[in-house]
This record gives C-alpha cells, structure tokens and sequence, in this order.
C-alpha cells in the first residue's frame, strides 16, 4: 500500500487547504448570521459537504483529481445560497432605506464566498499527480464552464423569482403594466 502523500503534487495540497477554507467560511457565516434572517444554512451545508467529500475522494487513487470539481460546484452553490440569503438586505442598501451602507459582517462573507468561487477555479488549473496526463487540461475548461453553470442556475432562479414576487407591483409599474385594467372583459389579475 503507497503512502497517501506519495505521488502528489501542488493541486492536491492547494485541494486540501481549499476545503479548510470552506469548513472556515462556512463556521464564520453561521456564527456572524446565527439568528439572523439572513443566515441561509443551505450556504453552509453545501460547503461543509463539498469539503468533506472533496477531502474524502482525494485520497482514493486515480480518481483524486476529480476532487476540485465538488469544490467547485460546492463553492457555486454555497454562493448562490449565500446570495439567495442576503438578497433583501442588498436591495434595502440599494434601494437607500439603509443609509449606512454595506455593513462590515456583509462586506467580509463577501470576500470569502468570492474567495470560495476563485479558488477552486484556480485549483483546476493546477498538477494534482506527478503522472497526470496534459490530455485533461482542456477539459477542465469545458467542465469548469458547465459545472459552474449547473451550479449556480437553481439557486439564482429561486432568488430571481423571489424577487420577483415580493416586488411584483414595482416590476408592473416599471413595465407599464396595470393589473387592474380589463382586456377582453376580463381582468389582468384573473386566470
């Protein structure tokens, strides 16, 4: 039986450090957001998640190189979530209702969600085994483009919509739409 840090290069430890970074991400989220409307624990469990299995499939042989991609759509989806939780106190900041700004707790679960997306996308591109082949450069790339896309189409579609609901008399109004008018003898708002 081979040494589990035998044979391994930059990506494999680059792997390992990025899901600590995950476990710490997702410990100081919680305990800034604990108790808060803006706490989303799916945030925080896709990343614990993706880092113990990325963890987990690193050390299996042949196929530990793999491991950056659950990091990476872990990080895709802990964002969206993130941003899914947050969205409501952005538009509040947006919107000038909250004339102090971005608040300091917000600004530094910025920093590490984006910190959680650019890394694994970096980790890619990185030598996980001394034999790897240069055959599976180019298709991180084409990966990468579709995990990232998979990984963040859900959660941005809940937001969106969400969005949408709460703010359906403004988005009318910007639109010209008045749901009380009557076309055809029916009102707008009846189906």
């Amino acid at each position: 039986m081979k040494p589990p840090f035998q044979n391994k290069r930059l990506g494999f430890y680059f792997t390992l450090g990025t899901s600590a970074f995950f476990l710490l991400v997702a410990l100081i989220y919680f305990l800034i957001y604990r108790g808060t409307n803006e706490l989303n624990t799916a945030a925080c469990l896709t990343l614990i998640v993706s880092a113990v299995v990325s963890i987990g499939v690193s050390f299996i042989p042949k196929w530990g190189r793999f491991s950056r991609f659950f990091l990476l759509v872990g990080g895709a989806i802990g964002t969206s979530f993130w941003a899914y939780g947050i969205y409501y106190y952005v538009s509040v900041v947006i919107a000038d209702i909250d004339l102090h700004g971005y608040s300091l707790e917000f600004i530094a679960t910025a920093i590490l969600f984006g910190l959680s997306i650019v890394l694994p996308i970096a980790n890619l591109f990185l030598p996980f085994e001394k034999e790897e082949s240069k055959a599976f450069r180019p298709l991180r790339i084409v990966l990468t483009s579709l995990f990232c896309l998979i990984g963040t189409a859900a959660p941005l579609a809940m937001a969106a919509e969400k969005i949408a609901l709460e703010n359906e008399g403004y988005i009318n109004l910007q639109l010209g739409i008045d749901p009380y008018v009557k076309e055809k003898g029916q009102s707008a708002l009846s189906t």
